[in-house]
């Protein structure tokens, strides 16, 4: 029974199975989903956007970039870059450049580094026939960075001739110009523009409106230093503060001008001919005369000075003061002793008033005496009367007198000469002397024959 059951139940699931099939919907493909997109990046631009020069201590930063033929804006790379350094190198103003850049979304930040170069001189101009503030004009037009002095190069010096050049043709004076670094005093050096070619010779010096001090004194005091000499005003007006100035100051003029100075070509030599016109000015006494800077010192400086008030003032007499004070001084150890001369002028009373301040500087004490040249029994003779002890103020005058004072009491035969030498030591401010001993020298015998 149970397996008929069994199959009954089989029969009535068959045809469950046999069923038609239905026809399947394809799925439809889901919709794309939009790739998620990067963050917007801008394109980094190929121009400058900052713009620097650093480092020059001599030259303004704007004119600088000016040269640099470079600005914000502009297109920049590492080759125009390049371009732009060489273009300042070829100035002739600096002495090295480099430069460094960043780039960002805005463009290039661009620094130059500037070293200029350290030597530059002050200009000046002779015989071009033109004003110097229109030769000044000029070379601040042909080069930018001229502030008043150059440095001594190639290209600046090319520059400026090429543009006084110029400037003279203009104005009626077609001259070729040259340059050098001319100095008319040791610290004094100068970049100097002048006409090529021979320069002119002092010849002849002359003066005119000089009536305290006659012409042949005045040509006398100068023909030794300034004839031969080139000719140029500000170095001759050097030779004239130098020799005239001296002259006219020991008989009181102290305000001795020389307002204009003409030259010609001189007619009987070669070279020109310079006139010099003078003004003489008033003559001044001395009003009140001190000393200062060297106490406890100073009344005893003043008393030898011997400058007296209301006398002459005669400048011959100051710097003769000034040796004995300074002489002194020395006397009393002070072997670097020095004094300068300050002088108002009172117009309305036409006096002088001094002051000498003297700079003593160290003291120096005496060191040692070595003693050559003489014998065992001479040299601890000499010793002994040496008089300075060592440790006290050194007094520079003494060996000269020690020396002066043997050879007149002729203390040993056979003396030639004795000389004398000082070591000075800074660091101890000691003075080690030595004396030298030289015997006189014997003429060989002649023998008879």
């Amino acid at each position: 029974m149970r397996l008929l059951g069994l199959l009954l139940l089989c029969a009535l699931l068959l045809p469950a199975q046999s069923t038609p099939r239905k026809t399947a919907r394809r799925k439809a493909a889901p919709a794309a989903v939009p790739a998620k997109q990067s963050p917007t990046v801008p394109a980094r631009r190929a121009t400058i956007a900052n713009l620097r020069a650093e480092g020059s201590k001599l030259y303004p930063e704007a004119a600088i970039l000016s040269l640099s033929g470079l600005a914000a804006g502009k297109p920049g790379s590492k080759e125009i870059f390049d371009a732009a350094r060489d273009r300042l190198l070829a100035t002739g103003f600096f002495e090295t450049i480099g430069y460094r850049y960043d780039s960002g979304p805005d463009g290039f930040a661009l620094t130059f580094e500037i070293a200029d170069i350290a030597q530059v001189y002050p200009v000046r101009y002779t015989r071009l026939g033109i004003p110097d503030e229109a030769a000044n004009a000029a070379l601040v037009k042909a080069l930018p960075l001229f502030q008043g002095k150059l440095p001594p190069t190639d290209p600046v010096l090319a520059a400026a001739r090429k543009a006084l050049s110029a400037l003279a043709s203009a104005q009626g004076s077609a001259v070729a110009v040259s340059s050098r670094v001319a100095s008319d005093m040791p610290t004094d050096l100068h970049v100097l523009f002048y006409p090529t070619g021979a320069p002119p010779i002092v010849a002849e010096v002359h003066f005119r409106g000089n009536k305290v001090v006659p012409s042949p004194v005045l040509q006398l005091a100068i023909h030794g230093v300034a004839i031969g000499t080139e000719y140029r005003e500000p170095f001759f007006r050097q030779i004239l503060n130098n020799a005239i100035i001296p002259v006219y100051e020991a008989r009181g003029r102290l305000q001795v001008q020389f307002p204009g100075i003409t030259i010609a070509t001189a007619e009987k030599v070669k070279g020109i001919s310079v006139t010099v016109e003078v003004e003489e000015g008033e003559s001044y006494n001395f009003g009140r005369v001190s000393v200062a800077g060297a106490e406890p010192y100073n009344e005893d400086l003043l008393a030898l000075s011997k400058l007296k008030e209301e006398e002459l003032a005669n400048f011959d007499e100051v710097r003769a003061a000034q040796a004995r004070i300074r002489d002194n001084m020395r006397q009393r150890g002070y072997l670097r002793a020095a004094s300068a001369v300050e002088r108002t002028l009172h117009e309305d009373k036409h006096t002088a008033d001094l002051v000498i301040r003297v700079t003593p500087g160290a003291q120096y004490a005496f060191g040692k005496l070595t003693v050559t040249g003489l014998d065992l029994i001479g040299t601890p003779a000499v010793e002994k009367r040496w008089a300075l002890e060592r440790g006290k103020p050194f007094n520079a005058s003494y060996p000269e007198f020690f020396i002066n004072r043997i050879q007149e009491e002729r203390m040993f035969e056979d003396l030639g000469d004795v000389r004398h030498t000082l070591d000075i030591h800074d660091d101890t401010r000691t003075v080690d002397a030595t004396l030298i001993f030289i015997p006189r020298k014997r003429e060989p015998k002649k023998e008879k024959f």
